[in-house]
């Protein structure tokens, strides 16, 4: 029996203009610069000496470094064609955001809560992500290429097309998850919960079976003669 084969997941780079077209700022000791239903585009975010929260702002083909938006509260934010460069992400609560053609590069997103968000052609790539919660979120065209990602939550998401690429992953939730692809191959998988019916959906490597097979009260034994 011929496998099925496995498309890859390659999301759709940011587009974002080049060095000169971008505007630095800081974001004020109050976070003042960011405030709810404001727009920001070409913009470079360098620096910021206060938490921001605010509704419905929007920022496109921008690039966002250091600590800018460390432990903020967007709510339905809007981010697209961003690039996310060593940024310290943690804390920060995202709910109903949509996230489309954004690069999170080596960012810390410990805790992150991105519950309800659209997550489309997104790439992390070597990001430290423990705790981080997905959870009921809708995930198209994502990939995590070197990510650590212990306890990630994706309990109730819809994952369309998401692959793992040499992550190490611990405790991954996967209970009630509505799965079209996603692709753990090459990645450490120690500890799943998941669904029966979830199964179809997911792409292991001989090396992972034994994870997948203890998640759902499998037990692998030495034939008997």
């Amino acid at each position: 029996m011929k496998s099925k084969q496995v498309t890859q997941v390659e999301p759709d780079a940011p587009e974002i203009g080049s060095n000169d077209e971008l505007v630095d700022v800081a974001t004020g000791n109050d976070g003042s610069f960011i405030v709810d239903r404001s727009t920001h585009e070409s913009v470079r975010f360098s620096e910021s000496q206060g938490t921001i929260n605010a509704k419905s702002i929007v920022i496109e083909q921008s690039v966002v470094g250091r600590d800018v938006f460390a432990r903020s509260v967007l709510s339905a934010a809007e981010l697209k064609d961003c690039l996310f460069d060593h940024a310290d992400l943690a804390s920060i609560t995202w709910i109903d955001a949509r996230i489309v053609r954004v690069k999170f590069q080596e960012c810390r997103l410990t805790g992150a809560d991105l519950r309800l968000c659209e997550i489309r052609d997104v790439h992390f790539d070597q990001c430290k992500m423990p705790d981080a919660i997905l959870s009921e979120s809708h995930l198209k065209q994502v990939r995590f290429d070197r990510c650590q990602l212990k306890n990630l939550d994706l309990a109730g998401a819809t994952i369309e097309s998401v692959a793992l690429h040499h992550c190490e992953v611990e405790q991954l939730r996967l209970d009630g998850a509505r799965i079209s692809m996603l692709d753990l191959r090459g990645s450490r998988v120690d500890g799943l919960s998941l669904d029966v019916e979830s199964l179809r959906g997911i792409v292991i490597d001989p090396l992972q079976a034994p994870a997948l097979a203890q998640a759902l009260g499998v037990r692998v034994l030495d034939r008997q003669d």
